[in-house]
């Protein structure tokens, strides 16, 4: 038997605890699986919480209040937690709120990038019409890029659009409907 005086305890000769360091170590069986998240939430109230979870997914923002005030009384309601006191309870209503916001996300999230481009008959037209666009500024005498042209932009754009037919417009329509189906054709999508 082990002595009581603290320094024979924190010799690494001590049997004791050399045994303990060999089976923690060494052993070779698998851990017990350990929970992702640390939560000050037992398994009973949890339990309570994912039984109302379904109700709180289908609750508006005005009947989510009820709910988690519903919800936060049958906890408080549980044997265990008769004895809690002000700001332990605080911190239980605080893990009950971050817990039900975690497990309500349903949805699947949304690409952070767009990689489609949403066509209509005045993009399509622009698209297929920039040599005309181009030719009118070269025509002008106004280059590429610069600020006369970019002021211009909307103005030679509306021209040219102005001058279509009802058919072209129609076609140009089609063309969108097609585009937002499938894709543009390869030689639009080379430019």
């Amino acid at each position: 038997m082990a002595s009581n005086d603290c320094s024979s305890r924190s010799s690494t000769e001590d049997p004791d605890i050399h045994q303990v360091q060999e089976e923690s170590f060494d052993s070779l069986e698998p851990e017990a699986p350990k929970a992702m998240v640390k939560t000050n939430l037992r398994e009973d109230e949890v339990k309570v919480l994912e039984d109302a979870l379904e109700a709180w997914k289908a609750a508006n923002k005005n009947q989510r209040k009820g709910l988690q005030n519903a919800m936060k009384v049958r906890i408080k309601n549980i044997p265990a937690n008769s004895t809690l006191k002000g700001h332990e309870w605080d911190k239980k209503k605080k893990g009950i709120k971050n817990w039900l916001y975690n497990h309500s996300h349903t949805c699947a999230q949304k690409a952070l990038v767009k990689y489609s481009h949403k066509w209509n008959a005045r993009s399509v037209i622009i698209k297929l019409r920039t040599k005309d666009i181009v030719a009118k500024f070269e025509k002008d005498g106004i280059p590429q890029g610069s600020s006369n042209m970019i002021k211009g932009y909307q103005k030679v754009v509306g021209s040219v659009i102005g001058n279509l037919t009802q058919e072209e417009w129609d076609a140009a329509a089609e063309d969108a409907v097609q585009w937002n189906k499938e894709q543009p054709p390869a030689e639009v999508q080379a430019e």
